[in-house]
């Protein structure tokens, strides 16, 4: 898997999460900060 900005800024999101999310809610919390970053990345 290459190492993209996208997927960098959604595994520092993912860093800060704790306990059990919804896909949803991850997407949110992405979009607030990148809104270029689609469901799909």
């Amino acid at each position: 898997m290459r190492d993209t900005p996208q997927r960098e800024k959604i595994l520092s999101v993912l860093l800060r999460l704790k306990g059990h999310f919804a896909i949803k809610d991850l997407h949110r919390l992405i979009e607030v900060e990148d809104p270029s970053i689609g469901i799909a990345t």
